[in-house]
Protein backbone atom coordinates (compact mmCIF):
# COMPACT_ATOMS: atom_id res chain seq x y z
CA UNK A 1 0.00 0.00 0.00
CA UNK A 2 1.43 3.41 -0.97
CA UNK A 3 1.48 6.51 1.17
CA UNK A 4 -1.09 8.06 -1.15
CA UNK A 5 -3.44 5.14 -0.45
CA UNK A 6 -2.89 5.32 3.30
CA UNK A 7 -3.65 9.00 3.77
CA UNK A 8 -5.69 11.72 2.10
CA UNK A 9 -3.13 14.20 0.78
CA UNK A 10 -5.74 16.98 0.80
CA UNK A 11 -6.49 16.56 4.52
CA UNK A 12 -5.89 19.99 6.18
CA UNK A 13 -4.93 18.25 9.44
CA UNK A 14 -1.77 16.97 7.77
CA UNK A 15 -0.34 20.48 7.70
CA UNK A 16 -0.03 20.78 11.48
CA UNK A 17 1.24 17.22 11.92
CA UNK A 18 3.99 17.50 9.32
CA UNK A 19 4.79 21.07 10.35
CA UNK A 20 5.69 19.73 13.80
CA UNK A 21 7.80 16.96 12.27
CA UNK A 22 9.53 19.38 9.88
CA UNK A 23 10.54 21.74 12.67
CA UNK A 24 12.06 18.83 14.61
CA UNK A 25 13.76 17.07 11.68
CA UNK A 26 17.51 17.64 11.16
CA UNK A 27 18.14 19.39 7.85
CA UNK A 28 20.49 18.39 5.07
CA UNK A 29 22.26 20.85 2.71
CA UNK A 30 19.50 20.66 0.10
CA UNK A 31 17.73 23.57 -1.61
CA UNK A 32 14.44 22.88 -3.43
CA UNK A 33 13.27 25.07 -6.31
CA UNK A 34 9.65 25.45 -7.42
CA UNK A 35 8.34 27.08 -10.58
CA UNK A 36 5.09 27.01 -12.47
CA UNK A 37 4.19 24.24 -14.91
CA UNK A 38 7.07 25.36 -17.14
CA UNK A 39 10.81 25.78 -16.63
CA UNK A 40 11.01 29.56 -16.42
CA UNK A 41 11.03 32.66 -14.25
CA UNK A 42 13.26 33.70 -11.35
CA UNK A 43 13.60 30.24 -9.84
CA UNK A 44 14.83 28.80 -13.18
CA UNK A 45 17.65 31.31 -13.45
CA UNK A 46 18.75 31.02 -9.83
CA UNK A 47 18.59 27.20 -10.04
CA UNK A 48 20.82 27.21 -13.14
CA UNK A 49 23.20 29.74 -11.58
CA UNK A 50 23.59 27.40 -8.61
CA UNK A 51 24.42 24.57 -11.01
CA UNK A 52 27.16 26.65 -12.62
CA UNK A 53 28.55 27.90 -9.29
CA UNK A 54 28.89 24.42 -7.77
CA UNK A 55 27.92 25.50 -4.22
CA UNK A 56 28.32 23.41 -1.08
CA UNK A 57 24.60 22.56 -1.10
CA UNK A 58 22.60 20.24 -3.36
CA UNK A 59 19.82 21.65 -5.55
CA UNK A 60 16.70 19.99 -6.95
CA UNK A 61 14.01 21.30 -9.31
CA UNK A 62 10.66 19.99 -8.05
CA UNK A 63 7.87 19.35 -10.54
CA UNK A 64 4.78 17.20 -11.02
CA UNK A 65 5.13 17.38 -14.83
CA UNK A 66 6.65 14.13 -16.12
CA UNK A 67 7.53 15.70 -19.47
CA UNK A 68 9.46 18.54 -17.83
CA UNK A 69 11.11 16.17 -15.37
CA UNK A 70 12.40 13.95 -18.18
CA UNK A 71 13.59 16.96 -20.18
CA UNK A 72 15.65 18.30 -17.28
CA UNK A 73 17.18 14.89 -16.62
CA UNK A 74 18.15 14.67 -20.30
CA UNK A 75 20.07 17.92 -19.86
CA UNK A 76 21.85 16.51 -16.80
CA UNK A 77 19.91 18.66 -14.33
CA UNK A 78 18.76 17.39 -10.91
CA UNK A 79 14.98 17.16 -11.18
CA UNK A 80 12.65 15.53 -8.68
CA UNK A 81 9.22 14.22 -9.72
CA UNK A 82 7.07 15.02 -6.71
CA UNK A 83 4.11 12.75 -7.47
CA UNK A 84 6.07 9.59 -8.36
CA UNK A 85 6.77 8.27 -4.85
CA UNK A 86 5.09 10.12 -2.00
CA UNK A 87 7.21 8.52 0.72
CA UNK A 88 10.39 9.78 -0.97
CA UNK A 89 8.79 13.19 -1.46
CA UNK A 90 7.87 13.52 2.21
CA UNK A 91 11.37 12.49 3.32
CA UNK A 92 13.05 14.93 0.92
CA UNK A 93 10.81 17.84 1.89
CA UNK A 94 11.24 17.19 5.62
CA UNK A 95 15.04 17.21 5.29
CA UNK A 96 15.47 20.17 2.88
CA UNK A 97 17.19 23.22 4.38
CA UNK A 98 15.63 25.79 2.01
CA UNK A 99 12.76 26.16 -0.45
CA UNK A 100 12.68 28.84 -3.17
CA UNK A 101 9.49 30.01 -4.91
CA UNK A 102 8.44 32.44 -7.64
CA UNK A 103 4.69 32.25 -6.93
CA UNK A 104 2.34 31.60 -4.01
CA UNK A 105 3.50 28.39 -2.27
CA UNK A 106 -0.15 27.31 -2.26
CA UNK A 107 0.03 26.95 -6.06
CA UNK A 108 3.70 25.93 -6.20
CA UNK A 109 3.01 23.03 -3.82
CA UNK A 110 -0.09 21.86 -5.69
CA UNK A 111 -2.46 23.04 -2.92
CA UNK A 112 -1.38 20.12 -0.71
CA UNK A 113 -1.33 20.80 3.07
CA UNK A 114 1.02 17.82 3.48
CA UNK A 115 3.78 19.43 1.40
CA UNK A 116 3.38 22.86 2.99
CA UNK A 117 3.71 21.23 6.39
CA UNK A 118 6.81 19.28 5.37
CA UNK A 119 8.61 22.49 4.35
CA UNK A 120 7.66 24.52 7.41
CA UNK A 121 11.01 23.84 9.04
CA UNK A 122 12.97 24.96 5.97
CA UNK A 123 13.97 28.54 5.24
CA UNK A 124 11.40 29.66 2.66
CA UNK A 125 12.41 32.33 0.15
CA UNK A 126 10.00 34.13 -2.16
CA UNK A 127 11.50 35.61 -5.35
CA UNK A 128 8.04 36.32 -6.84
CA UNK A 129 7.71 37.00 -10.56
CA UNK A 130 8.30 40.68 -11.07
CA UNK A 131 7.37 44.19 -10.00
CA UNK A 132 3.61 44.43 -9.68
CA UNK A 133 0.94 47.07 -10.26
CA UNK A 134 -1.67 44.61 -9.02
CA UNK A 135 -2.93 44.36 -5.47
CA UNK A 136 -1.84 40.95 -4.17
CA UNK A 137 -2.95 38.54 -1.45
CA UNK A 138 -3.34 40.42 1.88
CA UNK A 139 -4.14 43.62 -0.04
CA UNK A 140 -7.23 41.92 -1.52
CA UNK A 141 -9.00 41.22 1.78
CA UNK A 142 -11.11 44.40 1.69
CA UNK A 143 -12.03 44.19 -2.00
CA UNK A 144 -15.57 43.06 -2.78
CA UNK A 145 -14.51 40.47 -5.36
CA UNK A 146 -12.64 38.45 -2.72
CA UNK A 147 -14.36 36.77 0.21
CA UNK A 148 -12.32 36.29 3.38
CA UNK A 149 -14.97 33.79 4.54
CA UNK A 150 -13.97 31.49 1.67
CA UNK A 151 -11.70 28.72 2.99
CA UNK A 152 -9.83 28.54 -0.34
CA UNK A 153 -9.08 32.28 -0.27
CA UNK A 154 -7.96 32.09 3.36
CA UNK A 155 -5.69 29.12 2.66
CA UNK A 156 -4.15 31.05 -0.24
CA UNK A 157 -3.45 33.99 2.06
CA UNK A 158 -2.02 31.85 4.83
CA UNK A 159 0.27 30.03 2.43
CA UNK A 160 1.41 33.26 0.75
CA UNK A 161 2.44 34.75 4.10
CA UNK A 162 4.32 31.69 5.40
CA UNK A 163 7.66 32.77 3.98
CA UNK A 164 10.81 33.81 5.77
CA UNK A 165 12.37 36.14 3.20
CA UNK A 166 11.04 38.05 0.21
CA UNK A 167 13.18 39.62 -2.53
CA UNK A 168 12.67 43.37 -3.02
CA UNK A 169 14.67 45.14 -5.71
CA UNK A 170 14.21 48.64 -4.29
CA UNK A 171 13.35 50.44 -1.06
CA UNK A 172 10.50 52.04 -3.03
CA UNK A 173 8.72 48.65 -3.09
CA UNK A 174 9.37 47.48 0.47
CA UNK A 175 6.08 48.76 1.89
CA UNK A 176 4.15 47.13 -0.97
CA UNK A 177 5.68 43.70 -0.37
CA UNK A 178 5.01 43.93 3.36
CA UNK A 179 1.37 44.85 2.70
CA UNK A 180 0.97 42.04 0.16
CA UNK A 181 2.73 39.17 1.96
CA UNK A 182 3.55 40.34 5.48
CA UNK A 183 7.22 39.26 5.55
CA UNK A 184 9.35 40.47 8.44
CA UNK A 185 12.56 40.09 6.40
CA UNK A 186 13.29 41.45 2.92
CA UNK A 187 16.26 40.68 0.68
CA UNK A 188 17.60 43.66 -1.25
CA UNK A 189 18.32 42.02 -4.57
CA UNK A 190 17.10 42.12 -8.15
CA UNK A 191 15.13 39.71 -10.32
CA UNK A 192 17.23 36.59 -10.97
CA UNK A 193 15.79 36.32 -14.49
CA UNK A 194 17.07 39.77 -15.48
CA UNK A 195 20.75 38.84 -15.63
CA UNK A 196 20.19 37.33 -19.06
CA UNK A 197 19.09 40.75 -20.33
CA UNK A 198 22.69 41.93 -19.89
CA UNK A 199 24.62 39.02 -21.44
CA UNK A 200 24.40 36.05 -23.77
CA UNK A 201 22.32 33.17 -22.44
CA UNK A 202 24.09 30.04 -21.23
CA UNK A 203 23.02 26.96 -23.18
CA UNK A 204 20.90 25.51 -20.35
CA UNK A 205 19.06 28.83 -20.03
CA UNK A 206 17.66 28.12 -23.49
CA UNK A 207 15.63 25.15 -22.20
CA UNK A 208 11.98 25.94 -23.07
CA UNK A 209 13.32 28.96 -24.96
CA UNK A 210 13.96 27.57 -28.44
CA UNK A 211 12.07 29.03 -31.40
CA UNK A 212 10.23 26.75 -33.79
CA UNK A 213 11.72 26.60 -37.29
CA UNK A 214 9.07 29.04 -38.53
CA UNK A 215 9.59 31.46 -35.62
CA UNK A 216 13.36 31.40 -36.10
CA UNK A 217 12.98 32.22 -39.81
CA UNK A 218 10.79 35.22 -38.96
CA UNK A 219 13.11 36.34 -36.15
CA UNK A 220 16.05 36.22 -38.59
CA UNK A 221 14.30 38.48 -41.13
CA UNK A 222 15.56 41.96 -41.85
CA UNK A 223 12.70 43.64 -40.01
CA UNK A 224 12.06 45.46 -36.76
CA UNK A 225 11.01 43.06 -33.97
CA UNK A 226 8.57 44.21 -31.28
CA UNK A 227 7.35 42.10 -28.36
CA UNK A 228 3.74 42.34 -27.19
CA UNK A 229 3.24 41.03 -23.64
CA UNK A 230 -0.23 41.38 -22.11
CA UNK A 231 -0.67 40.48 -18.47
CA UNK A 232 -3.12 37.93 -17.07
CA UNK A 233 -6.17 39.82 -15.85
CA UNK A 234 -8.50 38.69 -13.12
CA UNK A 235 -11.62 40.50 -14.22
CA UNK A 236 -11.41 42.17 -17.62
CA UNK A 237 -9.58 42.29 -20.92
CA UNK A 238 -7.77 45.34 -22.25
CA UNK A 239 -7.54 46.61 -25.81
CA UNK A 240 -4.27 44.79 -26.51
CA UNK A 241 -6.12 41.48 -26.15
CA UNK A 242 -8.68 42.43 -28.81
CA UNK A 243 -9.06 41.47 -32.46
CA UNK A 244 -9.02 45.17 -33.34
CA UNK A 245 -5.57 45.56 -31.79
CA UNK A 246 -4.19 42.51 -33.64
CA UNK A 247 -5.50 43.87 -36.94
CA UNK A 248 -3.93 47.24 -36.16
CA UNK A 249 -0.57 45.57 -35.50
CA UNK A 250 -0.74 43.71 -38.79
CA UNK A 251 -1.50 46.86 -40.78
CA UNK A 252 1.39 48.71 -39.11
CA UNK A 253 3.65 45.71 -39.68
CA UNK A 254 2.93 45.71 -43.41
CA UNK A 255 3.57 49.45 -43.77
CA UNK A 256 6.63 49.74 -41.50
CA UNK A 257 8.28 46.30 -41.94
CA UNK A 258 7.70 45.31 -38.31
CA UNK A 259 7.16 41.78 -36.99
CA UNK A 260 5.17 41.69 -33.75
CA UNK A 261 5.64 38.69 -31.44
CA UNK A 262 2.88 38.12 -28.88
CA UNK A 263 3.83 36.39 -25.64
CA UNK A 264 0.82 35.44 -23.53
CA UNK A 265 1.08 35.32 -19.73
CA UNK A 266 2.22 31.87 -18.42
CA UNK A 267 -0.91 31.64 -16.26
CA UNK A 268 -2.97 31.13 -19.43
CA UNK A 269 -1.49 27.61 -19.50
CA UNK A 270 -2.92 26.82 -16.07
CA UNK A 271 -6.26 28.34 -16.99
CA UNK A 272 -6.44 26.24 -20.16
CA UNK A 273 -6.70 29.29 -22.40
CA UNK A 274 -5.55 29.15 -26.03
CA UNK A 275 -3.91 31.90 -27.98
CA UNK A 276 -6.20 33.54 -30.49
CA UNK A 277 -3.86 34.80 -33.20
CA UNK A 278 -4.86 33.40 -36.62
CA UNK A 279 -2.21 32.59 -39.23
CA UNK A 280 -3.70 35.09 -41.70
CA UNK A 281 -1.83 37.97 -40.02
CA UNK A 282 1.60 37.78 -41.62
CA UNK A 283 3.18 40.35 -39.31
CA UNK A 284 1.72 39.10 -36.01
CA UNK A 285 3.18 35.91 -34.51
CA UNK A 286 2.12 34.20 -31.30
CA UNK A 287 4.66 32.51 -29.06
CA UNK A 288 3.56 29.61 -26.87
CA UNK A 289 2.56 30.77 -23.35
CA UNK A 290 5.15 28.33 -21.97
CA UNK A 291 7.96 29.83 -24.07
CA UNK A 292 10.61 31.52 -21.92
CA UNK A 293 11.23 34.78 -23.77
CA UNK A 294 13.85 36.21 -21.40
CA UNK A 295 16.96 35.07 -23.32
CA UNK A 296 15.57 36.95 -26.35
CA UNK A 297 14.30 40.17 -24.73
CA UNK A 298 17.37 42.24 -25.57
CA UNK A 299 16.95 41.48 -29.28
CA UNK A 300 13.56 43.22 -29.53
CA UNK A 301 13.48 46.89 -30.53
CA UNK A 302 10.54 47.71 -28.24
CA UNK A 303 7.94 46.17 -25.95
CA UNK A 304 4.19 46.77 -25.79
CA UNK A 305 2.16 45.83 -22.72
CA UNK A 306 -0.85 46.82 -20.68
CA UNK A 307 0.56 46.36 -17.18
CA UNK A 308 2.59 43.13 -17.16
CA UNK A 309 5.63 43.04 -14.85
CA UNK A 310 7.81 41.99 -17.81
CA UNK A 311 7.81 45.60 -19.03
CA UNK A 312 9.64 46.72 -15.89
CA UNK A 313 12.28 44.05 -16.51
CA UNK A 314 12.59 45.14 -20.14
CA UNK A 315 13.50 48.65 -18.97
CA UNK A 316 16.99 47.28 -18.28
CA UNK A 317 17.60 46.83 -22.03
CA UNK A 318 17.33 50.58 -22.61
CA UNK A 319 14.77 49.99 -25.38
CA UNK A 320 11.35 51.75 -25.43
CA UNK A 321 8.46 50.39 -23.35
CA UNK A 322 4.90 51.20 -24.46
CA UNK A 323 2.19 50.88 -21.82
CA UNK A 324 -1.55 50.99 -22.50
CA UNK A 325 -3.17 54.03 -20.92
CA UNK A 326 -6.31 52.55 -19.41
CA UNK A 327 -8.84 55.30 -19.97
CA UNK A 328 -11.40 53.72 -17.66
CA UNK A 329 -10.18 51.78 -14.66
CA UNK A 330 -12.16 48.57 -14.34
CA UNK A 331 -11.34 47.52 -10.76
CA UNK A 332 -9.93 49.17 -7.63
CA UNK A 333 -7.13 46.62 -7.35
CA UNK A 334 -5.54 46.46 -10.80
CA UNK A 335 -3.79 48.17 -12.31
CA UNK A 336 -2.65 50.57 -9.62
CA UNK A 337 0.23 52.61 -11.01
CA UNK A 338 0.42 54.59 -7.76
CA UNK A 339 2.40 51.59 -6.47
CA UNK A 340 5.32 52.69 -8.66
CA UNK A 341 7.87 55.38 -7.76
CA UNK A 342 7.86 56.64 -11.37
CA UNK A 343 6.22 56.02 -14.75
CA UNK A 344 7.71 58.86 -16.78
CA UNK A 345 9.94 56.52 -18.78
CA UNK A 346 6.96 54.66 -20.24
CA UNK A 347 5.29 55.63 -23.52
CA UNK A 348 1.60 55.56 -22.66
CA UNK A 349 -0.80 55.05 -25.56
CA UNK A 350 -4.48 54.62 -26.32
CA UNK A 351 -6.25 53.01 -29.25
CA UNK A 352 -6.45 56.48 -30.84
CA UNK A 353 -2.76 57.42 -30.82
CA UNK A 354 -1.04 54.02 -30.79
CA UNK A 355 0.64 54.21 -34.21
CA UNK A 356 1.95 57.72 -33.57
CA UNK A 357 3.40 56.75 -30.17
CA UNK A 358 4.96 53.58 -31.58
CA UNK A 359 6.67 55.47 -34.42
CA UNK A 360 8.02 58.08 -32.00
CA UNK A 361 9.35 55.45 -29.61
CA UNK A 362 11.03 53.38 -32.32
CA UNK A 363 12.51 56.22 -34.37
CA UNK A 364 13.40 58.81 -31.71
CA UNK A 365 13.08 57.28 -28.22
CA UNK A 366 12.86 60.70 -26.51
CA UNK A 367 12.20 59.15 -23.08
CA UNK A 368 15.63 57.52 -22.87
CA UNK A 369 16.77 59.68 -19.93
CA UNK A 370 13.51 59.19 -17.99
CA UNK A 371 13.75 55.45 -18.57
CA UNK A 372 17.29 55.37 -17.18
CA UNK A 373 16.02 57.20 -14.10
CA UNK A 374 13.26 54.61 -13.67
CA UNK A 375 15.82 51.79 -13.81
CA UNK A 376 17.76 53.42 -10.98
CA UNK A 377 14.60 53.72 -8.88
CA UNK A 378 13.40 50.17 -9.57
CA UNK A 379 16.73 48.34 -9.14
CA UNK A 380 19.06 49.43 -6.35
CA UNK A 381 21.55 46.58 -6.75
CA UNK A 382 23.73 45.43 -9.66
CA UNK A 383 21.53 43.36 -11.99
CA UNK A 384 24.53 41.33 -13.18
CA UNK A 385 25.32 40.17 -9.63
CA UNK A 386 21.80 39.16 -8.56
CA UNK A 387 22.22 35.40 -8.75
CA UNK A 388 25.61 35.34 -7.05
CA UNK A 389 24.28 37.40 -4.15
CA UNK A 390 21.35 34.98 -3.79
CA UNK A 391 23.70 31.97 -3.91
CA UNK A 392 25.80 33.51 -1.13
CA UNK A 393 22.65 34.02 0.93
CA UNK A 394 21.56 30.41 0.34
CA UNK A 395 24.97 29.19 1.52
CA UNK A 396 24.46 31.09 4.79
CA UNK A 397 20.93 29.76 5.29
CA UNK A 398 21.88 26.16 4.50
CA UNK A 399 24.74 26.31 7.01
CA UNK A 400 22.40 27.70 9.66
CA UNK A 401 19.76 25.02 9.05
CA UNK A 402 22.24 22.15 8.78
CA UNK A 403 23.65 23.04 12.19
CA UNK A 404 20.78 22.20 14.51
CA UNK A 405 20.97 24.26 17.69
CA UNK A 406 20.24 22.81 21.09
CA UNK A 407 21.01 23.56 24.73
CA UNK A 408 22.71 21.35 27.28
CA UNK A 409 21.91 21.99 30.95
CA UNK A 410 24.57 20.54 33.24
CA UNK A 411 22.54 19.40 36.23
CA UNK A 412 24.64 16.46 37.38
CA UNK A 413 28.05 16.46 39.07
CA UNK A 414 31.16 15.13 37.36
CA UNK A 415 32.92 12.21 39.03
Amino acid sequence: MTLQEKINLDDPALYQEFKFLSEKTSKKPIVLFFGRSTFSDNTKYLFLACQRANPTFEVKWCTAEKRLHDKLLQHGLPSFLVNENWRETVNLFLEAACAVYCENPYSALWSLPLLRGCLSGATQIQLWHGISVKHLDLMLINHDNFNILSSVFRTNLISATQIDYLASSSSHFDAFWVKAFGPSKLLRTGQARNEVLCRDAHHLELIDSVFTEKEEAIFSKDSTKVLVAPTWQRSHETWINSENFLNTLNEIGKKENIDFFIKQHPFTLRMGEKNQTPNKRNHVHTLDPGFDVYPWLRFFSAMISDYSSIMFDYLATGMPVLSLDLEEKKTPYEPDFSLLPATSGLYQFTSKNFQEILNTALKKHPKRAEQKEMIGLFYETNIRETNQSLINFLEEQVNLKATKSYEVHEIGTRP
